[in-house]
């Protein structure tokens, strides 16, 4: 009988879990260090980030120019304001809170002058693309949430200032506004109509094991 031996190996093969996903650097002027990490929402990062020129709060209503061709890609719809804060945290009078079919309520909390928490809560299970548009020095960051799923529940995030002003320096806080487009509310069944459909698959069934019997 012929034997055959296998080589000894040198070392053994190594086994590598796969890497976390990495944090994306922002887009635009002045980046710095700013990434799709600086803004969180339900413990995940932001989907994309620009950093621009344009002070995407600086009017009442929100300048949407800084950011809306860098996430272009996202949806369809056009962008509507759901809230505004100014530098204390304190929501601006007149935001609507209201897109098709759902209302929104929000909070922002600062930290420090550069980073703090925020929160989201819909009056309904909703999807959507969010923008959170901070201002800070001559700058302002746009960080996208592509379709994202918010519950009813309240939602909390975390945000930070990375990118740098024209001095090189990463700014303060100033104010900020959220934004969102293509909301589509999410239907769930009630529990009786949840049960019907469930009595009716299986009286399919049944209708159908018994003409195959």
């Amino acid at each position: 009988m012929t034997s055959f031996r296998l080589p000894v190996l040198a070392a053994p093969f190594l086994f590598l879990a796969p890497a976390a996903a990495m944090a994306a650097l922002c887009s635009g002027v002045s980046v710095g260090t700013s990434a799709t990490s600086d803004v969180r929402l339900l413990g995940t990062d932001s989907s994309a980030c620009v950093i621009s020129t344009v002070m995407s709060p600086q009017q009442f209503g929100g300048n949407t120019s800084g950011f809306s061709s860098a996430f272009s890609g996202s949806g369809t719809g056009p962008w509507s304001l759901i809230t505004g804060y100014d530098g204390n945290g304190n929501v601006l009078p007149g935001a609507p809170n209201v897109l098709p079919g759902v209302t929104f309520t929000s909070t922002l909390a600062r930290t420090s002058s550069t980073m703090g928490t925020w929160s989201i809560a819909a009056s309904a299970p909703v999807t959507l693309d969010l923008v959170f548009a901070m201002h800070g020095a001559n700058r302002s960051g746009s960080f996208l949430f592509d379709d994202l799923s918010l519950p009813g529940a309240n939602a909390t995030g975390t945000w930070e200032i990375k990118w740098v002003n024209n001095g090189g320096n990463v700014p303060d806080y100033t104010n900020l506004k959220v934004f969102g487009r293509d909301a589509m509310v999410t239907t769930v069944p009630v529990p009786g109509a949840a049960l019907l459909m469930l009595g009716g698959l299986a009286g399919l069934g049944l209708a159908w094991h018994r003409r195959s019997a």
